[in-house]
């Protein structure tokens, strides 16, 4: 149960990264090949990657994974 928890909390970080990679690569598209006519759906499209990752880091899964993997890890230091 506790390896399942830290796979979750492994895989949504990685969600998360992966979320945060392609708005990096939009705001870079953005500064340097797009067009000045994409500017309006180019901010949207940033807009709502950065909610769907705030929304996954801060959500109530996200904690308890943290938690529930934060107390495994000082378990295992004491031993």
């Amino acid at each position: 149960m506790k390896n399942q928890k830290l796979q979750r909390l492994t895989d949504l970080a990685n969600e998360i990264s992966d979320i945060n990679m392609s708005a990096a690569l939009l705001g870079w598209d953005q500064e340097t090949y797009m067009p000045k006519a994409g500017i309006r759906d180019r901010a949207e499209q940033l807009s709502t990657l950065s909610k769907i990752s705030h929304e996954k880091f801060t959500s109530q899964e996200m904690g308890e994974l943290i938690s529930d993997c934060s107390e495994t890890a000082v378990f295992l230091q004491k031993s």
